[in-house]
């Protein structure tokens, strides 16, 4: 009787009590009074004796988007004109100090460094910043639709961003406009990114250098490199379809090649 009573107990080691309601968030299991956070990222919850989960209702703290890249609350950046410096503030707002820069341009309320391109503001033209201080843009025509995730759209249209919790608008000339409400991160996520290290403390020692049509992110994930987000997740480049390998690993080297 002994021995029967211990296999037993060993056999219902880590179940709940019988007739005990647990909970279930995001596919994990949890007993009544434990507590997790919640999938926002800011927000706690936890298990109720009913089997419901209750979460708290804090609003979540907005990021800051600077020149293309996302950063938390609080963090500092260089402004990008070799000079000045930026801060993501608690309401989303960056605040950067003003001191002049030599040579710096500035185009569309970024500044630039002399030598540096950065895209037109019709979404398909480059510019370049002189060492006079004024940008000099390709004047190329702009197609009427546009490409996101490897899909087309024609202008005017609206779809969800590659973050998940934005919205994107294909605008006159070809280009993408997208909300930027801070979304967190989720490397195991992000297919079109590549995180070269998840330290607050490295980030911020790091000059990172995206090569090809990669461009720098930095979150509070950590920072690396997001190739162009008209690439979709994967090409496919079975015969008889030919592809441009060489061009789709200098564009899209996170993408997947279906060969």
């Amino acid at each position: 009787m002994i021995s029967l009573a211990i296999a037993l107990s060993g056999a219902l080691a880590g179940c709940g009590l019988i007739g005990e309601r647990t909970c279930e968030y995001d596919g994990v299991d949890y007993r009544p009074g434990d507590t997790f956070p919640d999938r926002d990222g800011c927000n706690g919850c936890s298990c109720t004796e009913d089997g419901d989960v209750a979460c708290t209702l804090m609003a979540c703290t907005q990021g800051c988007v600077w020149k293309g890249v996302t950063h938390a609350p609080g963090a500092s950046f260089p402004a990008g004109d070799g000079c000045n410096r930026c801060a993501c503030s608690s309401d989303g707002t960056v605040a950067c100090t003003e001191m002049a820069c030599a040579g710096a341009c500035t185009y569309d309320g970024y500044p630039y460094m002399p030598g540096e391109s950065f895209p037109a503001s019709d979404g398909c033209n480059t510019c370049t910043c002189g060492e006079d201080g004024s940008a000099a843009c390709t004047e190329e025509g702009c197609p009427e639709g546009c490409t996101y995730g490897g899909v087309e759209y024609q202008q005017g249209d609206s779809f969800g961003s590659l973050d998940g919790c934005n919205t994107c608008t294909c605008t006159p000339g070809g280009g993408v406009a997208c909300t930027e409400r801070y979304c967190g991160c989720d490397p195991s996520r992000e297919w079109w990114r590549q995180y070269v290290t998840t330290s607050p403390e490295e980030c911020a020692v790091i000059d990172l250098a995206c090569t090809g049509g990669l461009t720098s992110v930095s979150n509070e994930c950590g920072c690396g490199c997001e190739q162009d987000p008209s690439c979709p997740p994967s090409f496919d480049c079975k015969p008889p379809l030919a592809c441009d390998l060489d061009e789709i690993q200098r564009r899209c080297p996170y993408s997947a090649i279906d060969r």
